[in-house]
């Protein structure tokens, strides 16, 4: 370390002398003008070929002589050291981002996956749903789609669901909502092509709805009854059934005389008009059935009832113009009269029997019995017409 040193100190004094040396050689010159111009180029080259010599020796000082030896070259390796950890950091920076990238189309990737996963999890969700509306005409609430036509029709038949339940199907002679649901059943069965026996089966049912407002009030509330019969809820199919037996008789007097018909076009129109004219229909129509009831059923000692739920000029007429076609019915024999008063009855029976509590009947029987009954019904009212409704 002390020869090196030593050595530095001689190759400082030896550029110094040097350089001193062309200092003075030139300051000889100008005071004297004896020395040529030829003297002059060779002090200059000499000069600048120890001045290289100095350099190359410098370099080859050992780094950490450098840093003891001289503070500025020591800061200036300090600054170098700074910038080569930045671009370190900056390298590492972009590695990171590298990374995350590869996260995010990994994550990406894993979402696409679950995503695949669950299209068929869904489709079976949605299909399992359409397999139990079909027989129970019940959708789970609690059920969510992502895929926004099978939320839709959820959605759709949910709203049908609840009037169906409710009875209340003038619903859908005021609203589009059949026309709706339908639409979007075939917009799935499109767009996925979606072969389904249930969502066929429910979309037929729909359609035949739909084609079955169009019906006499009573061929439509047929309709329905059965259709609540068939899936088990036999309370709902009892109330419509025992709605139809006097609307049928209703609809049929109206043709009985033009007297006849206005009076019952009268009574109609303020029902329409009444605040609670679905409960006014249900009285006009039980009125109707009790008064044939007690009319044309001979097994009975009750007392006879007139056809309105209250007096009115019209009942006379209406009891003379029935009794006429009673009698006619008697003498061909077919006993017509007889066979629906008596499925009045029946009805009467099982209604009685189910609103009240401890029933003694099981299910499958009253089922049957409530089956028998709309065959009856579809005999008497819609192939024979017995009334001429």
């Amino acid at each position: 370390m002390v020869d090196f040193q030593q050595q530095l100190e001689a190759l400082k004094d030896s550029l110094t002398n040097n350089m001193g040396t062309g200092k003075d050689s030139t300051q000889e010159d100008e005071e004297k003008n004896s020395n040529t111009e030829q003297k002059k180029d060779l002090q200059i080259t000499n000069d600048v070929e120890s001045t290289t010599k100095i350099s190359e020796k410098i370099i080859e000082i050992p780094l950490n002589i450098i840093e003891t030896s001289s503070p500025n070259l020591q800061e200036i390796l300090q600054v170098q050291e700074l910038h080569h950890l930045e671009e370190r950091v900056t390298q590492l920076e972009i590695q990171l981002l590298n990374l995350e990238e590869k996260n995010i189309d990994s994550i990406n990737n894993i979402k696409k996956e679950i995503k695949i996963e669950e299209e068929p999890l869904e489709f079976q969700l949605f299909i399992s749903m359409l397999d139990i509306y079909l027989y129970s005409v019940v959708i789970n609430p609690k059920l969510q789609f992502q895929t926004p036509l099978y939320h839709q029709y959820k959605e759709k038949l949910t709203i049908i669901s609840q009037n169906i339940l409710a009875n209340s199907f003038r619903f859908f002679e005021k609203d589009f909502i059949l026309e709706e649901t339908i639409q979007i059943g075939i917009e799935i069965q499109e767009t996925y092509n979606l072969k389904s026996k249930s969502l066929n089966n429910i979309q037929n049912i729909l359609i035949e709805m739909k084609e079955t407002l169009n019906k006499p009030s009573y061929q439509k509330n047929l309709y329905f009854a059965k259709f609540l019969n068939e899936r088990g809820l036999i309370l709902n199919a009892v109330a419509m059934i025992n709605e139809i037996l006097g609307e049928y008789i209703v609809t049929s007097a109206q043709n009985l005389s033009g007297h006849a018909k206005d009076r019952i076009a009268f009574h109609l129109n303020r029902i329409d008009c009444s605040q609670t004219s679905r409960r006014a229909y249900y009285h006009f129509y039980k009125s109707a059935s009790n008064f044939f009831y007690t009319q044309f059923n001979t097994q009975t000692d009750e007392m006879e009832t007139t056809f309105f739920p209250y007096k009115d000029t019209g009942n006379e007429e209406i009891e003379l113009q029935f009794k006429r076609m009673f009698q006619s019915n008697k003498r061909n024999k077919a006993n017509l009269f007889s066979l629906y008063s008596e499925m009045i009855y029946r009805i009467k029976i099982i209604r009685n029997d189910l609103v009240h509590g401890n029933n003694q009947r099981y299910y499958h029987n009253i089922s049957y019995e409530i089956e028998d009954v709309l065959i009856d019904f579809e005999y008497l009212a819609i192939r024979k017409n017995f009334l001429g409704a």
